[in-house]
């Protein structure tokens, strides 16, 4: 299974410019974004659900 890791090196990039691609956040460069899709297009890159499950902010109970 290929990682976010395999991602950044095959592009030279940080784990934060992946996940931003990914994320679809616009204040990546489109280039550098190109290049990220790019690598993990070669790589057969998916995002893991689960983790990006866990990642995300618990709801909290009351006030």
């Amino acid at each position: 299974m290929t990682t976010i890791h395999d991602v950044t090196r095959a592009a030279g990039v940080s784990p934060a410019t992946v996940s931003r691609v990914t994320n679809g956040n616009a204040a990546v460069d489109p280039a550098l974004a190109a290049r990220v899709r790019e690598a993990m297009r070669r790589l057969d890159y998916r995002p893991n659900t689960a983790a990006r499950r866990r990642a995300a902010p618990a709801a909290t109970c009351g006030p």
